[in-house]
């Protein structure tokens, strides 16, 4: 699947925490085909500003991190300061406070 709308995506992020290793490698093939593709970084933001599920933002935050500098010199002005303002408030106001181990 090349493309995703956001309910897709947001089921491929979850996947993604799904206990059967096969249920996973198909969503890791799918994200791997998404995120060589420039939508991506605003299917990702749309995940960590309006998902409701913290995994999934969390997620969609991770890989955002590994592919943005990849895209980043094709988006527009525009594109990348909605970027810049999503990052900057999801870093500030995420209600869920992720441990890191």
């Amino acid at each position: 699947m090349a493309d995703f709308t956001p309910e897709q995506l947001e089921a491929c992020l979850l996947q993604l925490t799904h206990p059967e290793t096969e249920q996973i490698k198909q969503a890791e093939a799918a994200l791997k085909a998404y995120t060589k593709q420039i939508a991506a970084v605003g299917g990702l933001l749309t995940q960590l500003q309006l998902s409701a599920k913290p995994e999934v933002r969390q997620l969609a935050a991770l890989m955002l991190r590994k592919k943005i500098f990849k895209h980043w010199p094709k988006l527009d002005a525009a594109a990348q300061a909605q970027a810049k303002q999503v990052l900057l408030s999801r870093a500030a106001e995420d209600p869920v406070h992720v441990v890191r181990s």
